[in-house]
């Protein structure tokens, strides 16, 4: 079974934006005679038709880029993710799953919450070593609690250290 994530896809206004400026470094490079640019613009115009595509399946987690009918493929294997940890904020209504390559890596994907569910269990199914964050939408709220009650705890730690300096320098006059 494979799943594909919900790639963000670019804009008509930043596609337009990217033929436009193709257009004008070719248009420069012709009257100056300087094709300095040739470069520059051949990476735009491929920035201009590249697909990226997220597939997660039993043979591991791929990350494809298509250009011109050439494919480019990324594959992650099971054995090399260290983790996966769930977002249910950032990409509401769906799940952005950060997955964690060798503890050096981490890339978001997204997902619909069926096949995140379906995801975890087949993480868990191809490599049992991998850990995973188990918390679901509702734990949220208990997440927010103990982060502005760690915060709370920072602030009036730091408060009582800017007290005792002042009391250092009052001590010190």
């Amino acid at each position: 079974m494979e799943y594909k994530g919900q790639v963000k896809q670019r804009s008509k206004d930043k596609r337009i934006a990217y033929l436009f400026g193709t257009v004008l470094l070719v248009f420069m490079e012709i009257i100056t005679k300087q094709y300095f640019y040739v470069p520059l613009t051949a990476l735009l115009f491929a920035a201009l038709i590249m697909q990226k595509s997220h597939v997660i399946s039993e043979k591991g987690i791929d990350i494809r880029y298509e250009i011109l009918g050439y494919r480019i493929n990324n594959r992650w294997k099971w054995s090399e993710i260290y983790a996966m940890q769930p977002d249910y904020q950032k990409a509401a209504p769906y799940v952005q799953l950060l997955i964690e390559k060798n503890t050096s890596m981490i890339r978001p994907f997204v997902y619909t919450k069926e096949e995140y569910r379906e995801i975890l269990k087949l993480a868990e199914r191809m490599n049992p070593k991998i850990i995973i964050d188990h918390y679901e939408e509702e734990d949220i709220e208990q997440v927010k609690a103990n982060r502005a009650k760690a915060q709370e705890q920072a602030q009036a730690r730091y408060r009582e250290e800017q007290a005792k300096k002042r009391k250092k320098r009052k001590k010190q006059k």
